[in-house]
């Protein structure tokens, strides 16, 4: 098989085991990861943060998005697909915007085709003011490999961030395996948290 097969099958595998695991498991280590990550240097440094908003299936993020918002002095960024227009043939890429509050998140996020919950109005997209990005994924492995949902979004974002800011990808212990396939577009983590 070659890297691309080999994504492909772990994908498949991670999917059926995350669809295995109870809710209650999901959100339980949700609140843990939250108590971990939270005593992270980065984190407590971090100005500017960006965090998914996970969808079913994925770790919880509520309980860190909790945390960032909380705090007075950090801001929150989080993911949004930019499609081109009719007039613009480019691939779809995604930014990070900004969330201001808990109550910016009800009335003005609604959950895409994939079932995440994005903005239903313009926003700008951060540049490079991130710090801290905290990275979902399939599976991830002890050198910090990320096996995402093979759309190529973070690849894409996080290598336009280059060495400006950290990447940190959460994940629930069963997801972390012996060895993710690579190829020379995906981006490392500089650390991954697992429950």
């Amino acid at each position: 098989m070659d890297s691309s097969e080999d994504k492909e099958f772990m994908r498949q595998k991670m999917k059926t085991l995350l669809n295995s695991i109870p809710k209650s498991v999901f959100q339980e280590r949700g609140k843990k990861i939250a108590e971990l990550v939270q005593k992270e240097e980065w984190f407590q440094k971090s100005k500017c943060i960006s965090i998914y908003l996970h969808m079913p299936h994925e770790l919880p993020t509520s309980e860190l998005l909790k945390l960032i918002l909380d705090d007075d002095s950090k801001e929150c960024f989080v993911p949004m697909i930019d499609s081109p227009n009719e007039y613009h043939s480019c691939p779809k890429k995604m930014k990070m915007v900004r969330l201001k509050n808990w109550e910016d998140l009800q009335p003005n996020f609604r959950r895409n085709k994939w079932n995440i919950l994005e903005p239903i109005d313009t926003r700008e997209d951060c540049g490079n003011t991130l710090d801290l990005i905290i990275c979902p994924g399939l599976a991830f492995d002890l050198n910090n490999n990320r096996l995402g949902r093979g759309k190529g979004y973070y690849d894409r974002y996080l290598q336009k961030m280059g060495h400006s800011s950290k990447f940190i990808g959460i994940c629930l212990k069963e997801q972390v395996v012996y060895d993710v396939p690579v190829d020379s577009y995906d981006v490392c983590m500089n650390r991954i948290f697992f429950v």
